[in-house]
């Protein structure tokens, strides 16, 4: 079955975003950007909050961007916990009807196949 919809793996890290266009195939990857301001695994302290907050900005910016060119019909994102509050309060509400599901869980590693059946499960 044909879809349209980006599957975002969000962490302070970097983005990922894969593309799914069919229901039968898995996910295709189509982007990755690295959070200039990460240069370690560093805990989150008074200076990395505004990081985070800046990198939550951005991450919006691209799915904004996204949603205005139609490159999406539906949207899933998964992100680390703490930067998903902030991209909670980042997304701009005419986006949420094309949200499908938030997931907090740091998913960086996960590979496109493991990401598809993540997203089958919902």
């Amino acid at each position: 079955m044909k879809v349209n919809e980006w599957v975002v793996v969000a962490s302070r890290h970097q983005i990922k975003i894969f593309k799914r266009s069919d229901t039968k195939k898995p996910l295709q990857w189509i982007y990755t950007l690295r959070n200039p301001d990460i240069q370690s695994n560093n805990e989150v302290s008074p200076s990395m909050e505004k990081v985070i907050q800046r990198w939550a900005r951005k991450i919006s910016d691209i799915l904004k961007l996204g949603s205005e060119k139609h490159s999406f019909g539906k949207l899933h994102i998964f992100a680390e916990p703490h930067l998903l509050g902030h991209l909670k309060n980042q997304i701009p509400k005419s986006m949420k009807s094309v949200l499908i599901e938030w997931i907090g869980k740091d998913l960086e590693k996960a590979t496109a196949q493991q990401l598809t059946d993540r997203v089958l499960e919902h």
